[in-house]
């Protein structure tokens, strides 16, 4: 289950913890695109998030990198 929140920066860059988040940065949709490896899933809530109309709710198949395939519902 992904829990997806948009949220505004306050002040300052985002730092990783070291622990359980190695590595912290704010990406446009361009840098977004060209992370390796790049799953569908992380691609599509991407785009839905960052898109001007935010069409979150509208539901999409998909298949992850083992290759299962489910719907992806963002609300």
């Amino acid at each position: 289950m992904y829990v997806i929140l948009l949220l505004r920066p306050v002040r300052g860059e985002p730092i990783a913890d070291g622990r359980e988040v190695d590595h912290a940065a704010y990406f446009s949709l361009d840098e977004i695109q060209q992370l390796t490896p790049l799953p569908p899933v992380n691609w599509e809530i991407a785009q839905r998030v960052l898109s001007p109309d935010r069409c979150l709710l509208a539901p999409k198949p998909l298949t992850n990198l083992n290759g299962a395939k489910f719907t992806l519902f963002v609300g």
